[in-house]
């Protein structure tokens, strides 16, 4: 027989109980250094967490500053600021260095604010700072244990610090716990513990010391079940259950202990399945949620009965100007985004179209105005609906969309449709393969072509036939260069009518840089080319007679003895001064002289040859050009015909007027070589033939 069964059962309890003790000792020391462990382990999670928040943050902001709402500089200012106001717990917070372990920011202690920290060390001898720069550096996150004091003391702590790289901007961004806090959390847990194991050993010594005096040898076989019982062993029978004393009694507790263990078992078993299934089922809501709040373009919040808000997404957030969705929610949502009117004069609450959605309806508006962080407003459309639960309106859920960037392409598109409509221009839209898209008003009025009568054809269907196909050539090789081009050019008209126009074509392209569209504006020059015409007539003919003024006749007699010269041709100009003239002036009037210089003008082009030419020099002068003259009989039978046709009476009107014409003649090459000095020498000798009696000619050379 071994030496426990010769054992009496007192002996035996208190080896049972020496070894519970024994257990419960290792039970409790494998449980602090799980606790330990586990503790540790969240402190790390819950640092990296915030830590890789606070990173979020600032990806959030280099966002905004690619997607041109914010510049770099500000998008830094509001990143740091936020940081700095952000804690958790009693004394953890953040701060920022640079790769090189140069302070950017630090919450607690500003002193160190842009310092170069690389050679500060802590109390264990650790350059720290460096030690983050080359941790976020080669792994881009890590921890670090060093030495620092806690915000408010001077002594160092052991502390445990978690470092991440935000590469765009070269920040390091970090945060720690302190061991200290974790080290009292551990202190209070081993207190409970072994609080409890003294009073489980008192228990236990106890009843072993009364159970040594009182049962006898089944006591061990009742004790085995319990043993085997408390191990969770459901399975075998407890024996003494038909006695009637103490050891029945315990026999028969102990039976109902067991059927209520197993009746336990199968409710913890369920509870526990229930409240996985459960918590799972949170989790995935949750996560849902969080996706679509990340996900949808619009901004989402929700707000309850007070108008409080329960739930913000990270566009509504960014929309509204404020750093983050968890900062949106709690707040009074009509004092955040839409307390006032476009104008900035307040909306009253009880106006306010969110508000009104508690009352049970739907809430839609397409001119809202939302309000941002800085004191700015977009406009907004926004739709209300209510939160129902078993009937009741619990809150309101607001969709809103920023439609700034909307309204101003309507804008343009509204002044470009008022510019296409209303230009003076005529303006063709084709498409790449040169089909007719779209042509406005001013075509229509230039072409005399409506859009129907155009709309898919080439426009081709214009062309004058005056260009050579080289022409086109030209024009398209610089359009498919990706060139504009630009030119005069002749079209042709419904009617049938040619003109000219001055085109401009450009080629649209789309996001690929092929060639979308193209657009033709072009100005009808038709008009114009008559203005041109007659500006140039008026100002080189004159206008009673439509003759030559006296600029543009110099102008033909330069070119005239050009000719001559090159010819080895002579020439004359006669200088005309009518006689008498101003005496018809006066007596019959001013109307009757204009009446007698356009029929003296008339008179002098049939006196003279076609291959001669007439001008008007001044009020009653007149020049006259002879070309190509054999000898000087020439030019005497012309200024004799001249003489004579002039002296006829001239019949205007009811009145008859009657002048004579004093000629001087100068001739080329004999008197001079240039225009202007042939015409001076030719007034000389106008005035010696007024000298020697009137209505006859004089030679400058005699």
């Amino acid at each position: 027989m071994s030496l426990l069964a010769r054992m009496r059962i007192a002996a035996r309890l208190h080896m049972i109980v020496s070894a519970m003790i024994v257990a419960l000792t290792l039970v409790i020391a494998g449980g602090g250094l799980a606790l330990w462990q586990s503790q540790i382990e969240a402190r790390r999670d819950q640092t990296r967490d915030v830590v890789q928040s606070a990173v979020s943050l600032a990806k959030e902001q280099f966002r905004r500053v690619q997607a041109g709402e914010i510049d770099e500089a500000h998008a830094k200012q509001q990143a740091l600021a936020a940081l700095a106001a952000m804690r958790y717990g009693d004394d953890n917070y953040f701060w920022v260095i640079d790769p090189d372990s140069r302070m950017i920011m630090h919450a607690t202690r500003p002193d160190l604010n842009g310092r170069d920290l690389t050679a500060y060390r802590d109390a264990d001898g650790v350059a720290l700072f460096a030690e983050f720069a080359r941790v976020a550096r080669e792994s881009g996150s890590g921890f670090v244990r060093y030495q620092w004091p806690k915000p408010g003391h001077e002594a160092p702590v052991a502390k445990l610090s978690y470092v991440e790289l935000f590469a765009p901007w070269g920040w390091v961004i970090g945060s720690g716990t302190y061991a200290d806090s974790l080290e009292t959390l551990l202190h209070r847990a081993a207190f409970r513990w072994a609080a409890l194991f003294l009073a489980g050993s008192v228990a236990t010594a106890g009843a072993a010391w009364m159970l040594s005096r009182r049962l006898s040898g089944p006591l061990g076989a009742i004790s085995h079940r319990m043993v085997r019982l408390s191990n969770g062993d459901r399975s075998q029978e407890i024996p003494g259950l038909s006695r009637l004393d103490e050891i029945g009694q315990m026999a028969r507790a102990l039976q109902v202990f067991q059927r209520q263990a197993e009746q336990l078992d199968l409710l913890v078993s369920d509870d526990a399945a229930t409240a996985d299934h459960a918590a799972q089922a949170r989790r995935i809501d949750e996560a849902r949620v969080t996706a679509l709040l990340n996900a949808v373009g619009d901004g989402v919040y929700a707000i309850d009965r007070q108008g409080l808000c329960t739930l913000c997404s990270p566009s509504a957030a960014r929309m509204l100007g404020q750093p983050s969705a968890d900062a949106v929610v709690g707040q009074d949502m009509h004092a955040l985004a839409h307390h006032s009117h476009a104008d900035g004069s307040p909306l009253a609450a009880a106006d306010s179209w969110v508000l009104r959605a508690l009352d049970g309806l739907p809430e839609v508006m397409n001119d809202a105005v939302m309000w941002r962080a800085d004191g700015s407003s977009f406009p907004a459309e926004c739709r209300a609906c209510p939160i129902l639960s078993d009937g009741a309106v619990i809150g309101v859920v607001v969709a809103f969309r920023d439609v700034s960037e909307h309204r101003k392409v309507e804008e343009a598109a509204r002044m470009a449709n008022a510019v296409f409509n209303t230009t003076s221009e005529a303006i063709l839209v084709t498409d790449s393969a040169n089909r007719i898209k779209a042509v406005n008003p001013a075509f229509t009025r230039i072409t005399g072509y409506g859009i129907d009568e155009v709309a898919g054809r080439n426009p081709k269907m214009l062309e004058s036939g005056r260009h050579e196909a080289e022409f086109f050539h030209a024009m398209w090789a610089s359009l498919n260069d990706g060139d504009f081009w630009q030119g005069e050019i002749w079209n042709r008209r419904k009617n049938g009518e040619v003109y000219p126009e001055w085109l401009s074509i450009t080629p649209i392209r789309d996001h690929n840089d092929a060639v979308a569209d193209y657009v033709a504006v072009f100005t009808d020059l038709a008009q114009r080319k008559r203005d041109d015409d007659r500006s140039r007539h008026a100002a080189n003919f004159d206008a009673l007679t439509e003759l030559p003024n006296r600029k543009h006749f110099l102008d033909g007699v330069t070119q005239a003895l050009s000719r001559a010269q090159g010819s080895n041709k002579s020439a004359a100009l006669l200088y005309l001064d009518l006689d008498r003239f101003s005496a018809v002036n006066d007596s019959l009037g001013h109307a009757v002289g204009d009446r007698l210089l356009q029929m003296t003008a008339k008179r002098l082009r049939h006196a003279v040859r076609e291959t001669d030419t007439v001008g008007r020099l001044g009020a009653d002068e007149f020049g006259v050009l002879l070309e190509d003259l054999t000898s000087q009989d020439d030019t005497i039978t012309v200024s004799q015909k001249i003489i004579d046709t002039l002296g006829q009476p001239f019949r205007i009107d009811d009145h008859a007027a009657s002048v004579g014409v004093s000629i001087g003649i100068a001739s080329f090459p004999t008197d001079a070589f240039d225009a202007t000095a042939l015409l001076g020498k030719a007034d000389i000798a106008m005035y010696k033939a007024k000298e020697t009696g009137r209505n006859n000619y004089r030679f400058y050379g005699g």
